[in-house]
């Protein structure tokens, strides 16, 4: 019988904004133990929060094998590697008064608006081990800053945001890129509708990716992709990543649930717009003779399973400059409620958008939506991943691509 114990430690302290003031400060502290034991094919899980009884729970993990609970694949084993990121770069209480001390500095530079929503700062530990030398440990630390933005004389909840992901917290470069925002919000720019470049998240954008690449998904048929595996169907520029990597995958830890570790953390499943790979857990693997691609998901006392993943999308070697090539482009700030249908066609809401031109926003441009379909959106409508962005804070590059825009 082999047996694995899995270890996440959260702490999370979140200062609370509303109506450009610093309300509160919330914290939440976490210990999660998960012991797994495989014998014959099963796997029986007991998990507990907080301080571990460690006999009575491995009792509850062989008593849960019971259960028959399917888990015929080959347990990781023989690797030893720590990832510690951790940089305590504040105490809660200073974290709270440098919000605060950013929170004043905002309302003084941009007196027109409203600043509200939360920051907040994360610490996070997994740490996977096991009785066959498999001992696995990831520790980071990340600030999260989530500020919706409300013109003072706007009926709506909130016209704009601000979002960023970032592993230090440094309060000048947030004003700057605020201030990149709202430096011509009160300039409305009128656009015709048509086709235009597209600065956006690629977040917003990669939902069939995840969806559509999961290797069961693919293997049954029922994916938008299952005939095209090992084909060109995207631009020759396009290199897509499933993501573990600490130098982007900010806060996720380089090993999956399974303790799965890829070369460099990532596994590529499209490069030079080949698919080359759905992804998949051990079981998926063997199920259905696939690559293993470290993609298994778990709750710290759950069975690992597919779920989703962290996708990264290559930047190139242009600046945003040198792609959109002194052409107009619509920079995308907010969008929500966009999908994609079966047949890969994807539309979305725009609640916030700003004009690009020459290499700065110079206007706000009212709401609209965009449309295009995966098929052209990611070959000939794809513009590139810059290699820079507009901002000093935010690190994380926006694809561009040519979309169609509706008012």
């Amino acid at each position: 019988m082999i047996k694995e114990k899995l270890i996440i430690k959260k702490q999370e302290a979140a200062v609370m904004i509303s109506g450009g003031n610093v309300d509160s400060i919330r914290f939440i502290d976490k210990l999660q133990t998960g012991f797994r034991v495989y014998k014959n094919g099963k796997i029986g899980i007991a998990g507990t929060k907080g301080k571990a009884n460690e006999k009575e729970m491995w009792e509850k993990a062989e008593k849960a094998l019971e259960n028959n609970i399917d888990y015929d694949v080959e347990i990781s084993r023989n690797r030893q590697e720590n990832v510690y990121l951790s940089k305590n770069i504040m105490t809660d209480k200073d974290f709270f008064e440098r919000v605060k001390l950013l929170i004043e500095k905002l309302n003084n530079m941009f007196p027109n608006f409203i600043f509200s929503n939360k920051i907040k700062y994360l610490k996070e530990s997994h740490h996977l081990l096991n009785s066959e030398k498999l001992d696995l440990y990831f520790e980071d630390d990340n600030i999260s800053v989530v500020l919706l933005i409300k013109e003072k004389s706007s009926s709506n909840i909130f016209d704009t945001g601000y979002f960023a992901f970032e592993r230090e917290f440094n309060e000048e470069n947030i004003i700057y890129d605020i201030g990149v925002i709202l430096e011509h919000y009160h300039n409305i720019v009128d656009i015709e509708e048509g086709e235009y470049p597209i600065i956006i998240n690629f977040e917003g954008l990669s939902g069939i990716f995840s969806s559509d690449l999961k290797g069961d998904v693919v293997a049954s048929g029922a994916s938008l992709f299952s005939d095209k595996i090992c084909k060109k169907v995207f631009h020759e520029n396009l290199n897509i990543y499933l993501d573990k990597n600490p130098e982007t995958a900010k806060g996720i830890p380089f090993f999956d649930a399974e303790g799965v570790v890829n070369h460099d953390f990532r596994y590529k499943i499209i490069d030079k717009g080949v698919i080359v790979s759905p992804y998949s857990t051990k079981k998926i693997a063997k199920k259905f003779n696939l690559p293993q691609t470290g993609s298994a998901v778990s709750s710290f006392d759950g069975v690992p399973t597919l779920g989703e993943q962290s996708i990264y999308i290559k930047p190139g070697n242009k600046t945003l400059n040198e792609i959109v090539e002194g052409r107009k482009a619509i920079f995308v700030i907010l969008a929500s409620g966009g999908d994609y249908t079966s047949s890969g066609d994807f539309a979305s809401p725009i609640q916030s958008a700003f004009l690009y031109d020459k290499g700065r926003i110079v206007g706000r441009i009212n709401d609209m939506n965009i449309s295009g379909n995966v098929f052209s959106m990611f070959n000939e409508n794809f513009m590139g991943v810059p290699k820079d962005s507009l901002f000093k804070y935010n690190t994380s590059h926006p694809v561009i691509l040519k979309m169609k825009v509706r008012k």
